[in-house]
């Protein structure tokens, strides 16, 4: 089987189960740990504790501060272009808890 369609397995020793892998829903250690290796965000932080690229290459942040631009990295594709505003993210992440 070609590398591009070969079976990829993620095997992480952990203390018990996960409840969930949704990325606005984790609160434990043990989804925590998990959930690290199978989502990147725009930006992580380096070994130092520095802000680093992640999915983003780069990104500029407008002079009032409100506005962050990221460009992606090559290799990630969004089908099209996408504006999330701050309270859009905070809302959905309100709607999962109350679920």
């Amino acid at each position: 089987m070609p590398p591009a369609v070969a079976e990829t397995v993620l095997r992480i020793a952990n203390l018990a189960e996960p409840e969930t892998l949704d990325p606005h829903k984790v609160v434990t250690n043990v989804q925590i740990n998990i959930t690290r290796n199978l989502f990147e965000g725009l930006v992580v932080l380096d070994p130092k504790g520095n802000v680093a690229a992640g999915v983003a290459e780069s990104w500029t942040v407008s002079e009032d501060g409100l506005v962050y631009r990221f460009n992606l990295r090559s290799r990630h594709k969004l089908r099209s272009t996408v504006v999330l505003v701050a309270h859009q993210q905070w809302a959905h992440a309100a709607t999962l808890a109350s679920l």
